[in-house]
């Protein structure tokens, strides 16, 4: 049997590994739940995701999680790829369901990547985020994004070394549209401790930074007393102040 490591689909047993990796990605415990939930859809289905239902329609999308095999089926790393969809229909403002579902089928997200430590430095990865990246441009997608730690400043500049350009430090990184124009601008919602980055998948896409004239925002938390309390909290305009506000320029994003 070969002791090469290749990229494969998951299959039947993997979910444990899948599981351990997963949760290195996400650096927590916390989303234990939701990485099982992924390993046992993941073993179940040795192919992609194609379509999503949504309270508006149905969306044709692609989500995808590979895992590298050591060469005797053991998994030591794997990738979960997925368009954004909770930035898409809940932050994007997109302006109607059709631009939603444009959306989804030319934007990615790298979720998760992740390899076990032993085989670290192997450029297995890189491997992965090339696999995720040439299987979505066959599949018609234009740009893959990731959101990324500031710390370990290490791992945004190994992602720039794939070719994925980052907002700057607590840039916001909403998506904008103008409809009718050349411009599909992405500038978008991360945390104070994130940045955002893109890389064009096919010709006709451009990233570069830019500038506009926007609102100031201001992060802030409230609080509201209701039967147990509950806290929310945003980003909230401030009303009739405005500055230039740099941001990542994605042209092409829609065709």
């Amino acid at each position: 049997m070969s002791d090469v490591p290749f990229i494969r689909s998951p299959r039947m047993g993997d979910g444990p590994r899948l599981v351990e990796l997963a949760e290195m990605a996400l650096h927590s415990m916390g989303a234990v739940e939701f990485v099982k939930g992924l390993a046992r859809q993941a073993e179940r289905h040795d192919d992609d995701l194609r379509e999503l239902r949504t309270n508006k329609g149905t969306l044709e999308l692609l989500a995808s999680v590979r895992v590298m095999d050591r060469g005797d089926g053991e998994v030591v790393g794997f990738s979960y790829c997925c368009p954004p969809m909770h930035w898409i229909t809940q932050d994007a403002g997109a302006p109607s369901f059709g631009f939603v579902k444009r959306i989804a089928a030319a934007l990615v997200e790298i979720e998760m990547i992740a390899v076990m430590p032993r085989y670290r430095r192997q450029g297995l990865a890189r491997r992965l985020v090339a696999d995720c990246e040439e299987r979505y441009r066959a599949a018609g997608y234009r740009v893959a994004m990731v959101i990324a730690e500031r710390s370990p400043a290490k791992l945004i500049s190994w992602y720039v070394q794939q070719g994925y350009w980052f907002t700057q430090v607590e840039e916001p990184a909403y998506v904008r549209y103008w409809p009718n124009r050349s411009l599909d601008a992405l500038y978008g919602h991360v945390t104070p401790t994130q940045r955002a980055g893109f890389k064009a998948l096919v010709p006709g896409v451009g990233v570069e930074d830019a500038y506009v004239d926007a609102p100031v925002f201001r992060r802030e938390t409230r609080y509201r007393d209701v039967a147990k309390g509950t806290r929310t909290s945003g980003i909230y305009g401030l009303p009739g102040v405005r500055r230039v506000q740099p941001l990542v320029q994605v042209s092409g994003l829609l065709g």
